[in-house]
Parts: C-alpha cells; sequence; structure tokens
C-alpha cells in the first residue's frame, strides 16, 4: 500500500492494508489482472468510500480527519445493514421465490462470516458470485438479477452494481475471431457490474451440430470468468432447466466448474396463490375492476396452462392474459352495482377455447356491440351465460 504513504493518507488500523493485499493476491494470475491497475482501483474506490463517510459525519456535526482512511472505506462494509438495503427489502417482497432468498440469504450470512475471519487475518471462504438462474419465463429472473447486483454493490463486493443484459447473439460473431473479441469487450465492460447472459442456452448449437462462433465464445467466458474470490464482476447465466443443463454436459467442460449447478438459483413456477395476487395488482396498475369470481376462473385457468405448458409464462402469463384485453376486446364481463340495474365493466381475457365457447353464446353480436356486451359470468358455471341469440345486445356508456 505504498501509494496510501505517497498521497499522506494513514490507516486506522495497519491490518486493514494487509487485508486487501490478499484479496488481489487470490486474483493474480488470472486473465487480464494488472497488479499496479488493481491497486490504483482499489484506492480510487477507497476515496470514493471514505469521501462520502467524511460528508456525512460533518452534516452530524463531528469533525472528522480527512486523511484517515478506516476500515469501511477501504473494505467497504463487514455486513448488510437489513433495515437499510431497499434491493433486499424488494427481494423479500416478491411472490415466491422461496429457494431464491434462501440462497441469497445464504451468501450474505457467509460475506459475513468471511468479513469476521479477515479481522482474525484466518482463511476466508470462496465465494463464487457468478450463477446459473434457472426456470421459467416470467418467474423474475432478470429482475432478480438487478436486485442481485444492488446487495453485491451494498456488501462491497461489487463496485458498481450495476446490470447489463445481453443474449447469446451479443457475444456471436460472423467470421472467426470475432466471437472472441465480441465476447472479452462485452467482459471488459462489465467490471464492477453484473452481466447477465439471457436464454443462455442459445450459446450450445445442438447435438450433432458443431458451431465454431458459438465455441469461441464459450471458450472466451471459461478463459475471462474464473470465479476468483475478490474478482469485481459476476455473470449470470439465465434459461431454462432442462435446455441449460444440456449445455453444460456438452460444451467445455470447465463451464460446468465456473458455474456450478448445484449452487443455482431455482427459480420455481408461481402457484395460484400468487398468480392470483399478481393478477389482482396488475389489474390495480391498470385502474380496472375484476370480481373475484372472475379473478378465480381465471386462475383456473392460467394453472391449466401451467400443466400443459413445457415452458409456462408465469408473470408474463397474467400480462399476456391482461394486456390483450383491450386490443382484442373479445368480452367483457360484467357486475352489478347495488344502486340500480346499470352494469359496470369489469374485463379479463381468457383461454381461446373458452374465448370460441364465448363468442358461440354471441354469435349474433359483433363489433362493437359483442366487445361491449353485458354478461354476468358465475365462475366454472359456463351455462350461467345467458343466450343472447335472439336477444339485442345490452348497451353501456
Amino acid at each position: 500500500m505504498d501509494l496510501v504513504c505517497e498521497e499522506r493518507w494513514k490507516l486506522a488500523d495497519q491490518k486493514h492494508a494487509r487485508i486487501p493485499a490478499r484479496r488481489l493476491a487470490r486474483q493474480s494470475g488470472t486473465t487480464g489482472f494488472g497488479n499496479a491497475r488493481a491497486v490504483r482501483n482499489l484506492l480510487d474506490l477507497t476515496k470514493k468510500r471514505q469521501a462520502a463517510r467524511v460528508l456525512d459525519e460533518r452534516e452530524q456535526g463531528r469533525a472528522p480527519d480527512v486523511f484517515l482512511i478506516e476500515r469501511s472505506d477501504l473494505l467497504g462494509p463487514k455486513g448488510l445493514d437489513v433495515s437499510k438495503c431497499d434491493a433486499l427489502s424488494k427481494l423479500n417482497g416478491m411472490r415466491g421465490l422461496h429457494k431464491v432468498k434462501q440462497a441469497v440469504e445464504q451468501l450474505i450470512k457467509l460475506v459475513e462470516m468471511n468479513s469476521e475471519l479477515e479481522e482474525m487475518e484466518k482463511k476466508v471462504r470462496d465465494v463464487n458470485l457468478n450463477k446459473i438462474f434457472l426456470g421459467n419465463l416470467g418467474t423474475g429472473k432478470t429482475t432478480v438479477a438487478q436486485i442481485y447486483g444492488k446487495i453485491l454493490n451494498a456488501l462491497g463486493i461489487l463496485s458498481k452494481g450495476e446490470v447489463i443484459v445481453k443474449n447469446p447473439q451479443d457475444f456471436t460473431g460472423e467470421h472467426l475471431g470475432q466471437s472472441e473479441a465480441k465476447t472479452k469487450a462485452i467482459l471488459d465492460s462489465a467490471k464492477g457490474c453484473v452481466l447477465v447472459n439471457d436464454e443462455a442456452y442459445g450459446l450450445y448449437g445442438g447435438e450433432n451440430v458443431t458451431d465454431p462462433y458459438k465455441i469461441a465464445v464459450v471458450d472466451k467466458i471459461v478463459a475471462e470468468v474464473q470465479g476468483v474470490p475478490g474478482g469485481d464482476r459476476c455473470v449470470l447465466l439465465l434459461g431454462y432447466k432442462k435446455e441449460m443443463e444440456e449445455m453444460l454436459r456438452n460444451t467445455n467442460p470447465v463451464l460446468a466448474r465456473r458455474f456450478n449447478l448445484q449452487d443455482a438459483f431455482y427459480f420455481e413456477d408461481y402457484n395460484d396463490e400468487d398468480l392470483l395476487s399478481i393478477l389482482m395488482e396488475k389489474v390495480k396498475q391498470l385502474d380496472m375492476k375484476i370480481d373475484m369470481d372472475t379473478a378465480l376462473e381465471a386462475i383456473k385457468m392460467l394453472a391449466e396452462q401451467r400443466r400443459a405448458e413445457l415452458h409456462f409464462g408465469n408473470g408474463g402469463a397474467v400480462e399476456n392474459l391482461l394486456s390483450s384485453a383491450s386490443i382484442d376486446r373479445p368480452f367483457i364481463v360484467l357486475t352489478e352495482t347495488k344502486s340500480s340495474n346499470r352494469h359496470i365493466p369489469v374485463w379479463a381475457r381468457y383461454s381461446p377455447h373458452f374465448k370460441q365457447r364465448m363468442m358461440t353464446r354471441l354469435k349474433n353480436c359483433s363489433g362493437p356491440q359483442m366487445a361491449l356486451a353485458g354478461i354476468k359470468l358465475q365462475a366454472s358455471d359456463f351455462s350461467a351465460l345467458p343466450d343472447l341469440s335472439n336477444e339485442e345486445c345490452p348497451q353501456t356508456d
């Protein structure tokens, strides 16, 4: 830490200079590591933390030493203040994701334990930030990746904590050598950040298919992303469970060691309770209304999709169910007010086979009339739908 001495800085405890020296030593020998540059980057980050601390103490009426470097300036926080971490609060407030929340909690505890071990100048446990996120569409993988980056930044592990989202096409070149260059450029730009490779299984060409451009990307990732403790970068591979497992089995075998399936974050499909909560929240955001019978019927149909579809859309399926209503205008479900016989529109969009049954009931209504037809739907009781074949469609405002 000679640079500290040269610039008149002083340490509260010399032990806190030995700790980052050990962290940097663990990174030495890795691809792209530069000793002097790494020390300079650490010093710059330390100055930023120290300046923020000094300003905060001055605002509190204290008179801090502007050249004193304390532990938190040099090493970051010893742990995570849960009460002040908005990212962790947001994660815990999300529906479902029980396994993911447990995995993040374990990571936080491991980081805190390592801080204590460093204080005693003992060997720390390895923390591999690079993870695989496995799950279907709409389970919150990208959202959690953003939260994950902010948590790592709050823990002092990542200098920025920003999230960069890419897909396999962004890494793949069109001629020899281009894939390696594009991959290195993306990885270099992600220093201090979380790099998300969405639908990462696209880097695997498939059984009996040899794609030299995709192979080059995987090989470059293996070479650059070594999971060394103290590395200021986190790489996440996102995708479906089956496809990701197949890719790890059939590509560069070192990739499976860099991204261990045993440490993967599993994003389970939402259960009925979660889907109902998401549906009601989305309806509220759209400033619409929906009666509970209709909502429960919609959830039953989403549950059927979940059982039938290999890659269920989860939260995306709820959004699709609602967002298409104003475009397709397939039908409107109406409830009665207590004050009169007038109807207040409450809409929801259902699956195609259910929509077809509705259309049969409304075969003599078309265009705007059909879109404004008043129908009182009893959940799970299609026979309750009135026969409108010989009646004029009721009108609404």
